[in-house]
């Protein structure tokens, strides 16, 4: 992995191919491994940059952040790298950064890609949900989170047909530093609601969902994706909150079709 430095945190990263740089944010509490499939998969027509925000995978740090901030911390980064304009795909967390960029960076973008994400704030029963969750990895680790987490993750068939999947993404949740999940689950509960933000987005947008995602539903994405004035919505068949690791064909299809006709 290559690094730079942002702050007081060595971002690392993963780099792969070149063209139009692709960069690919990941979701809580992930890292950058969830993106492999699409680092083999789109690199042959596009350079591809998976990175580990800050206290995720190899990015270690302490310290607090909000979702905001996270945005900033990338667009220094995506400047440091020079992959800019860019396009930048963000899975679940990774999509709440990636809406804060947009808002707060547009120049920096070519394009935005909402995967298994959302645009609204958390309601009242999710910001206390957070708390718990941030208590839990505070006193118990991360492998308590990881149990509460995994059985929304994925789709049934998944589940049923590739039961190593669970077993990697499980490996990659316990990997978190507890400090990182609690300070996570508290920029999630505080970020701010990004729908009013949605009609003033100019670069194009494209939600991807898993047609069996039962965190985001079906009929969300279409609302994001009328909201937005250049906005698609592509379903992904037999995929959960996780279709780039469930079903990273029809993901990496539906990625490259649609960069390839940005102008």
């Amino acid at each position: 992995m290559s690094s730079i430095k942002i702050g007081n945190t060595s971002w690392h990263y993963l780099e792969k191919g070149t063209g139009q740089p692709v960069v690919l944010v990941h979701g809580f509490p992930l890292d950058h491994r969830i993106w492999l499939n699409q680092l083999e998969g789109l690199s042959d027509r596009f350079r591809v940059i998976a990175v580990d925000l800050k206290g995720f995978g190899q990015s270690q740090s302490a310290e607090a952040f909000s979702i905001d901030s996270m945005a900033d911390d990338l667009a220094e980064f995506l400047s440091q790298i020079n992959a800019t304009p860019c396009v930048v795909a963000g899975l679940s967390m990774g999509g709440y950064v990636a809406f804060s960029l947009a808002v707060r960076h547009p120049e920096l973008l070519k394009g935005l890609i909402i995967v298994c994400s959302k645009a609204e704030g958390d309601a009242r029963a999710a910001k206390e949900a957070r708390q718990t969750m941030a208590d839990l990895a505070t006193t118990g680790g991360a492998k308590p989170v990881a149990d509460q987490m995994l059985p929304r993750m994925f789709c049934q068939k998944t589940y049923d047909a590739r039961p190593e999947l669970a077993v990697r993404l499980r490996e990659i949740m316990e990997s978190c530093p507890p400090a990182t999940i609690a300070n996570a689950c508290f920029a999630m509960r505080d970020r701010i609601n990004r729908t009013p933000d949605l009609p003033g987005l100019e670069m194009p947008v494209m939600i991807v969902l898993g047609q069996e995602d039962v965190l985001i539903p079906q009929a969300l994405g279409l609302k994001m994706a009328r909201s937005c004035q250049r906005g698609k919505l592509a379903m992904i068949p037999n995929a959960g909150h996780m279709a780039p690791m469930e079903e990273p064909a029809a993901v990496n299809q539906a990625i490259a079709d649609w960069v390839a006709r940005l102008d």
